[in-house]
């Protein structure tokens, strides 16, 4: 079983439209509502590959149920902190005139929410270790509320107890992480982050040249004894797993059209640990990371290969 973790659970709307025009009447020609959040997409994609899969995360208000009947449905069991407040919306502009189509993401912040429901989380999160997991996926920025130090003790307590994290998040979340962990236990780190968070996260810039990327990610490897994986969109990923290193290309699927790019990293993750799970091997998991990455492209659903 993979426990998958994310404090920001999401009502995703998505919308296709002709072409979208600023100031004027946009009519659509295609909606639909999703269950969504980084935690979320990882979850519908492992469940698609055959994973058994727990989300944690924290819900309430009005559409708490809708979400979790909606997360079933999808064969996903969910696990969650009780809080008041409401679960937010996101939403997806798609310009099908566009050759790839222009998708325009428009992002709620997450509520706030209080430390009472941070203590229930912790609480549930220390209960679903003490099942057999085969790996954690811990996944996207916290919701306004929760301590700093919340995700990292959640990797540090997975890796202690044996388990494989693969951390999904960036900033001072990571950075606290990789400084807590460095001796944490006998558990796998696996750091997954895209390109522009990389470069912001560790070197306080827009972007570094490719050589300046792998030897960020060398010391950052030596010094935390984790691997880590740098994906770059349409570009070859860059991965490095102990002294090697790894750059892989894109997916191309022939006769399959891009649709909705949102929700192609949290693919790759579930790809990535799926794979890894089963085999261990490394560079498979990037393969296999890679190919759902690309087919969720090809769908309208956030977090989907089907």
């Amino acid at each position: 079983m993979i426990l998958t973790v994310c404090t920001n659970p999401t009502i995703q709307n998505t919308y296709q439209l002709a072409s979208l025009k600023t100031g004027e009447v946009n009519r659509i020609a295609q909606k639909r509502t999703d269950v969504s959040g980084k935690g979320m997409n990882v979850s519908r994609v492992l469940s698609q590959l055959g994973c058994e899969v727990v989300h944690l995360t924290q819900l309430g208000g009005r559409n708490k149920d809708w979400f979790l009947t909606e997360a079933a449905k999808i064969g996903v069991s969910v696990q969650y902190a009780q809080t008041e407040a409401e679960i937010r919306t996101c939403t997806t502009l798609i310009e099908t005139d566009s050759k790839p189509p222009v998708v325009t993401e428009l992002v709620e912040e997450g509520n706030s929410v209080n430390m009472e429901t941070e203590k229930e989380l912790r609480s549930l999160f220390k209960n679903v270790l003490k099942t057999k997991l085969d790996a954690v996926v811990i996944s996207g920025s916290k919701a306004r509320g929760f301590s700093g130090s919340l995700y990292p003790d959640f990797a540090a307590e997975s890796l202690c107890a044996g388990i494989p994290l693969i951390a999904d998040y960036r900033g001072c979340d990571l950075l606290e992480t990789l400084k807590v962990c460095k001796n944490a236990g006998k558990g796998r780190l696996v750091v997954k982050i895209n390109e522009s968070e990389f470069c912001g996260t560790f070197a306080g810039q827009d972007a570094l040249p490719r050589d300046g990327i792998f030897a960020k990610m060398e010391e950052i490897s030596a010094d935390c004894h984790c691997s880590l994986i740098v994906t770059r969109g349409e570009r070859p990923l860059f991965a490095l797993d102990g002294k090697r290193r790894y750059e892989i290309e894109k997916y191309i699927l022939p006769d399959i059209h891009t649709q909705n790019t949102i929700g192609c990293g949290d693919s790759f993750a579930a790809g990535f640990v799926a794979e890894f799970v089963r085999t261990g091997d490394f560079e498979a998991a990037l393969r296999k990371g890679s190919l759902c990455g690309a087919l969720n492209a090809a769908t309208l659903v956030p977090g989907s290969i089907k």
